[in-house]
This record gives structure tokens, C-alpha cells and sequence, in this order.
């Protein structure tokens, strides 16, 4: 990190390639769309360089990457709601894109085998604290504790999400049901 504050774009570059694959995942898994999850990551590593030199080391560098990836998804979702309680004019265009996402979405399962896409769809059904608390943990380097204070939670909260989340979607697996 400090050679990318000495605005070192090698160690943007290896940063680039650390973190892309786990952070695509992660909001693609949120925003269920292809194109969004390349948008917020695209996003996500320009506000990285943009605010590099805000890095403190106070926390690990992954703790405080992660913090912005959250973030910034939690403020795309709070502005998509506002869009769409705001625009009676465009419920069209909003329509067009929604079933563009859900096409690129549905196509993207098709791909997977078939387990991969009924694990997909339970853990779709979760509530949204044990799905955040589930793919954080998925897809990043955080540890539970870590987790915990980047969601404002107790340690036993988080554990008690995973759990319950994991319960929630073999349930759903045994069950054979998804509600697609």
C-alpha cells in the first residue's frame, strides 16, 4: 500500500489482481447482475486510487478495502430505491433493465451445474444480514471478528448469522424447493 500511495501502478496493478476475482464475486453475488458487479468493482478500485492516501494503517489493508466495497454497494442499493421511487417517468427504462439483469442472471445459471445454481437460489432466499455476513465471509480474507466490526456487529452475532444461514440454506437444499 505505501507504493501505491507513492503512486507505484505496479502495486496498483498486484492489488488489482489480488482482490478482483473475491470483490467480482461479492457483488455479483449483491447485485445479481454481471454488468453491475463489473460497474461497482470498476468503481470500487477507481475510489481505491482516488483515496489511497486516506489509508492510516490503522486496520489491515483488506479490512479497509472491504469496508469501501460494502459501502459503496450499501450506497448503490440506497440510490437504486431512491431512482426508483423518484422516476414515474421512467419506469420503462427501469423495467427494460431489470429484465436485462434478470435475463443476464438467468443465463449465467444456466452455465453452472445444476447444484451450483440451487445453492444460488437458497442462499438468494436468505434474509439480507445472513446473506452480507455469508458472502463477506465467502469471498474475503476477513476473519469473523473482522466481519463483526465491519457491520457493526458482536462477534456472536456474526457466528450466529453463519449458522443460521448455513441451516437455512441446506433446509432449502433437502427441501429441493427453491422459489425461483
Amino acid at each position: 500500500m505505501r507504493s501505491l500511495q507513492a503512486n507505484d501502478m505496479k502495486a496498483y496493478e498486484t492489488l488489482y489482481l489480488k482482490y478482483k476475482d473475491p470483490l467480482f464475486n461479492y457483488f455479483l453475488v449483491n447485485t445479481k447482475s454481471k454488468n453491475l458487479a463489473e460497474e461497482q468493482l470498476q468503481d470500487l478500485f477507481l475510489k481505491l486510487y482516488e483515496k489511497k492516501d486516506s489509508f492510516k494503517y490503522q486496520s489491515k489493508f483488506s479490512t479497509w478495502l472491504w469496508t469501501m466495497a460494502r459501502n459503496q454497494f450499501i450506497d448503490h442499493t440506497r440510490l437504486s430505491e431512491t431512482k426508483l421511487e423518484d422516476s414515474s417517468d421512467s419506469v420503462a427504462d427501469d423495467s427494460l433493465n431489470e429484465l436485462e439483469a434478470e435475463l443476464e442472471a438467468a443465463d449465467e445459471m444456466m452455465i453452472k451445474k445444476t447444484e451450483d445454481r440451487q445453492v444460488n437460489l437458497c442462499v438468494n432466499e436468505l434474509k439480507a444480514s445472513q446473506k452480507e455476513v455469508l458472502t463477506l465471509r465467502i469471498y474475503s480474507e476477513l476473519g469473523y471478528d473482522e466481519i463483526a466490526a465491519l457491520c457493526s456487529m458482536t462477534l456472536s452475532s456474526v457466528k450466529s448469522l453463519l449458522v443460521r444461514a448455513k441451516e437455512k440454506i441446506l433446509e432449502c437444499l433437502r427441501k429441493g424447493h427453491v422459489h425461483e
